[in-house]
């Protein structure tokens, strides 16, 4: 189900809830005994069992909405890559300035794909236990990106690309994946 039509459904379904929830509420104070000639009774019982009922629905709402993640929104990430020291070093890397913010909560994880599996290959930082991923930072991937991609029908262009994703995960699960393409050295 869509998000969209989640929140109209929820909005719809909150309807009863609400009307029963008031109507219980106005009554509580006209519990009578059947016996002494009221035209309405609503005994004790029949309160406790509408406001398990109640309960009830709710918990199953907040559930809905934990499953469909109503009110988390995934990290945003921002990155620029800065590319590699090439594959002629001793200990080639390649250079990012990533920042990750979560806007209704915190980034516990950012990390590189590079073979484009949507499964973190390289941590970023330290797995969230004091890292501040919201804050721009160079981070130097012990990772060789080259050598990079020839353009398929180039047009005349000379160039090769390497791609990794930037992955960041926010404390509700959330996951975001930022493709990145940068300019590297043809091989020779």
């Amino acid at each position: 189900m869509n998000l969209p039509n989640y929140r109209i459904l929820m909005k719809i379904s909150a309807i009863p809830i609400v009307f029963l929830l008031a109507t219980a509420s106005m009554l509580a104070g006209c519990v009578s005994d059947p016996d002494a000639g009221s035209d309405f009774f609503m005994t004790e019982e029949m309160i406790e069992e509408i406001e398990a009922q109640l309960n009830d629905n709710l918990s199953r709402i907040a559930e809905l909405e934990e499953l469909v993640g109503v009110g988390n929104s995934a990290p945003l990430i921002y990155s620029i890559s800065l590319g590699g020291d090439g594959s002629g070093s001793d200990d080639p890397h390649t250079y990012f300035v990533i920042s990750a913010i979560d806007l209704d909560g915190e980034v516990v994880r950012l990390g590189l794909d590079v073979n484009l599996d949507g499964v973190i290959d390289y941590d970023l930082g330290d797995n969230g236990t004091t890292a501040d991923y919201s804050k721009l930072t160079r981070y130097a991937v012990a990772w060789n990106s080259y050598p990079g991609e020839e353009i398929e029908d180039s047009g005349g262009y000379d160039g090769c690309f390497s791609r990794a994703n930037i992955i960041a995960i926010d404390n509700n699960n959330s996951v975001s994946t930022h493709p990145e393409l940068f300019d590297v050295h043809c091989p020779e």
